[in-house]
C-alpha cells in the first residue's frame, strides 16, 4: 500500500479505516482530493505543466483532428425525460417534438462523425506502434 501524501490519513486496511470515525476525506487516503502530490508544488510549477499539457494536446489535434460534431440547429433542443420509461426504450412517435433523437439528419451526422473519431484514433494508435 502506497505511502499517502495527506499526514493525518488512516492508512489503508485497518481497523480505524473500517470503523471510519474520523470521516471519508481522513479515510481514504487514496480517493481524497487533499492526498493530491500536486498540493506539494508551486503555482508556477502547476502552470508549466498546464502549459506543456495544452501545447501536447494542440499538436495531437493538429496532428490527428478533434471531435468537430456541431448540431446545426440554431436553437436549444428540449430533453426527452426518460426517466418513467422502462428500459428507456421509447417509439420515436412518442417522443418531444424537435429532439435530437427523432432529426434524421443529426443522428446521420452524429454517427459519421463518430466514425471518424474512431478511424483516427486507429490511424493513431496503429502509428505509435
Amino acid at each position: 500500500i502506497p505511502k499517502s501524501a495527506t499526514p493525518n490519513a488512516i492508512p489503508s486496511l485497518t481497523h480505524e479505516n473500517i470503523v471510519n470515525l474520523v470521516g471519508h476525506y481522513l479515510h481514504d487516503e487514496h480517493r481524497s482530493p487533499f492526498s493530491s502530490k500536486l498540493y506539494n508544488r508551486t503555482t508556477d510549477e502547476l502552470q508549466n505543466e498546464q502549459l506543456e499539457y495544452e501545447l501536447k494536446m494542440n499538436e495531437i489535434r493538429e496532428k490527428w483532428g478533434s471531435w468537430s460534431f456541431r448540431d446545426n440547429q440554431n436553437k436549444i433542443r428540449p430533453i426527452a425525460d426518460l426517466n418513467s420509461i422502462e428500459y428507456k426504450d421509447v417509439m420515436n412517435t412518442d417522443f418531444p417534438p424537435n429532439v435530437w433523437q427523432t432529426d434524421p439528419k443529426y443522428v446521420k451526422d452524429f454517427i459519421l462523425e463518430g466514425r471518424k473519431l474512431i478511424m483516427r484514433m486507429r490511424l493513431a494508435i496503429e502509428a505509435e506502434l
